[in-house]
């Protein structure tokens, strides 16, 4: 299923990127059976892959509209103060459910819950299901696969999404699987028209950050306090903020709390577009608006050409661990 689910996953976005625009549904289901085709031959060419397949759930939004399509028991869930969830599980257990030979709460523990009934790459044809609902600021939509349902109850899930921030929600659910034995993949993805301005405002930042007396940098990296930054992005975000990483948070001006609350999510944008891309894809340009900009961070390995510079990748250990950097701009790569 890992081969199945990453190749879907990837080889999706890149047909999404290339499809013209048109009806949200008529693309998704193109694109679907397109990718189904291309996992079904490749288990039927590759031993390796033989019998192969992948749960799959997708939503883009168009004017805060909702348009789902999922195959399989990877969920998606909408939240307004209350939990629910949006697909129906292609799966036994729920046909057992639908036709009242089950409850939800025996549903949970059936033995052959994990038996599902249709999925993406297991047969030539595939038929997903479509949703679609309006979402509101302030309302969240959920993503996830079994490794989150099968290990945290809804009414776990809903709570979570009460009480922690929009940024750490996602992050937190995840270590409730990982702690609540979970040993499948977990895999969680939070939308949200929700007023993140107010999340990352420079009154947030400081009044959180303000009063600690470790380096900034250093601070970034706490997933509880932003998630989705991490040891990767802080650097790019400092450096478009113009803050010395080593500076301790007590010392932040105003101002400097200022030009970070705009530069990360700024950071964040940019780096999802560019993560979407591959190595040749960026090298080549696609990504020129953002090749421009003073956060940039070199896209390549050893021996390649950096993005910014031209001058050749050198591979750089410290500490025992090794990380590839242009030797002019010092940017570390992606």
């Amino acid at each position: 299923g890992d081969k199945a689910s990453s190749y879907s996953v990837t080889r999706f976005v890149e047909l999404a990127r290339k499809t013209e625009r048109e009806l949200p549904f008529l693309s998704m289901e193109k694109i679907l059976k397109q990718v189904n085709k291309e996992v079904f031959q490749l288990s039927q060419r590759e031993e390796e892959y033989s019998g192969m397949g992948t749960t799959f759930v997708v939503a883009t939004v168009v004017d805060k509209v909702v348009y789902v399509m999922n195959v399989g028991d990877s969920r998606l869930y909408y939240y307004d103060g209350k939990l629910k969830q949006v697909t129906m599980d292609h799966s036994l257990v729920e046909e057992l459910v639908r036709a009242g030979e089950l409850n939800r709460l025996e549903s949970r523990n059936h033995p052959q819950k994990n038996i599902i009934t249709k999925a993406v790459g297991v047969s030539e044809t595939i038929q997903p299901d479509f949703f679609m609902l309006d979402i509101e600021e302030g309302e969240k939509i959920l993503l996830c696969s079994d490794g989150l349902t099968n290990m945290v109850p809804d009414e776990a899930i809903a709570a979570t999404l009460s009480n922690t921030g929009f940024f750490a929600a996602a992050e937190r659910l995840v270590q409730m699987a990982l702690e609540g034995g979970g040993t499948d993949n977990v895999t969680v993805l939070l939308l949200g028209m929700e007023p993140t301005d107010t999340a990352l405002s420079a009154d947030y930042l400081k009044t959180t950050l303000g009063k600690k007396r470790k380096p900034i940098k250093e601070m970034l990296h706490d997933q509880s306090i932003i998630a989705g930054i991490g040891n990767i992005y802080s650097d790019e975000i400092l450096y478009a903020a113009g803050v010395y990483p080593e500076q301790k948070c007590c010392d932040l001006s105003d101002n400097d709390w200022e030009r970070l609350s705009e530069k990360i999510p700024e950071v964040i944008t940019w780096a999802i577009q560019v993560n979407a891309m591959t190595p040749e894809e960026y090298l080549a340009g696609h990504g020129k608006e953002y090749r421009n900009t003073p956060f940039l961070k070199a896209y390549g390995h050893v021996g390649q050409p950096c993005a910014v510079c031209g001058c050749v990748f050198e591979k750089i250990t410290v500490g025992g661990r090794s990380s590839c950097y242009c030797p002019n701009c010092q940017r570390k790569r992606a």
